[in-house]
Formats: structure tokens, sequence, C-alpha cells
């Protein structure tokens, strides 16, 4: 980058480093209240603090880095993901703020709306996958996707065989209907789906 560009980026850095510490107190706090229901107030309270920062983060980035090069950028994909993330907060403040004013039987419609809400909370949690310490856990998540493909046809191919198996006993072994010795009296490959099961346990 040019040196005009240098003391722009200064903000973000720190900005960044201030949001990874965020994020990793917002993960605590998302266990702890899974824990401490009878507290669930003062974590709706906490919450908020915590989705009012990342609303804040959100506007300075985008202050700095401008729309186009926010969006459409080398991390669009990255900051996508953070604007739906402060879409949601700012849901789930307007939520608790609602909560906070509404008195009477319309507050249990409104609490049964910020359970669902809270849920959105969790997304959060994706967000300490930008955090630099975390790079080879990343790395490593891609090559799981990156291998979902050639997994499934291990898969397919798996079943083939054993599909190949099953009708094979079943036209030999299960045509002559061999008892086991069992308290069942379990007939060896009776039919097609209990051949592909036996095989499969093998």
């Amino acid at each position: 980058p040019d040196e005009a560009s240098v003391p722009s980026r200064v903000p973000l850095l720190v900005l960044d480093s201030i949001s990874g510490l965020v994020v990793t107190a917002n993960m605590i706090t998302i266990g702890l209240a899974a824990d401490l229901p009878h507290q669930a107030g003062v974590f709706d309270a906490v919450d908020t603090g915590f989705a009012c920062f990342f609303i804040f983060e959100f506007i300075c980035k985008l202050f700095f880095n401008g729309f186009g090069r926010y969006f459409c950028g080398s991390d669009r994909c990255w900051n996508l993901f953070d604007a739906l993330i402060v879409f949601t907060s700012c849901i789930d403040v307007i939520f608790y703020m609602s909560q906070v004013r509404v008195t009477g039987g319309s507050q249990d419609s409104l609490i049964r709306m910020t359970k669902l809400v809270r849920f959105t909370r969790l997304m959060r949690m994706g967000r300490v996958l930008r955090l630099r310490i975390f790079k080879e856990l990343v790395l490593m998540t891609k090559g799981v996707v990156a291998g979902m493909r050639t997994l499934l046809w291990a898969i397919i191919l798996l079943f083939f065989i054993v599909y190949i198996l099953a009708v094979v006993a079943r036209q030999t072994i299960g045509s002559h209907r061999i008892e086991t010795n069992d308290a069942y009296g379990t007939v060896l490959f009776s039919d097609l789906l209990w051949s592909i099961f036996m095989f499969f346990r093998i």
C-alpha cells in the first residue's frame, strides 16, 4: 500500500485488536448466560452493550474503507457476515429496549420474540474466526469443506459396494433361510434391507 493509506489503516488495526477482545468476551458471556438463566436481565444488558460496540465498529470500518471497498473488496464475504451480525444486533437492541419499556400482557409476546432473537447472538461467535490466532483453524475448516465432495463420493462408493454384496448374499445365502442360534431365531439375509444393514455393520 502507498504511504498515504498507512495512517488511515492504523485506526482499523487498533479497532481490530479491540474487536478481538470484545468478541472473546462476548463468547464467554453467551456461555455464562446459558448456565445462569436467573441473571438473564443482567446478561441482556451486557449483550446490548456488545451489540452497540459491533454497530459502532461497523460504522467506523464503513467510514474508513468506503462503501465500495468494504462490500466489494477482498474481504467482502467476511464484511457481509459482519453486516448481517450488525443487522441482527440492531434488532436485538430494539427488542431489549422495547422489553424494558413495555409492561402488561403485551410484554409476554415480546419476551417470546426476544428469546427467538437471542439465537442470532450465536452468529457473533463466528467472528472469532477472523482473529489472526485462528488462521490455522480457518485453513483447516476450508480444507474440510473442500474435501466434502470427495467424502460424498467415497460414501456413495461404499454404499454401492455394500449394496452389491447384500444382493449377492440375498440371492445365495438368503435363499436357503439359514437361522442363527440366537433368542430371536434370526434368518440370515432374509430380505434386502436386512442384508444391507448386516454388511454395513461389518
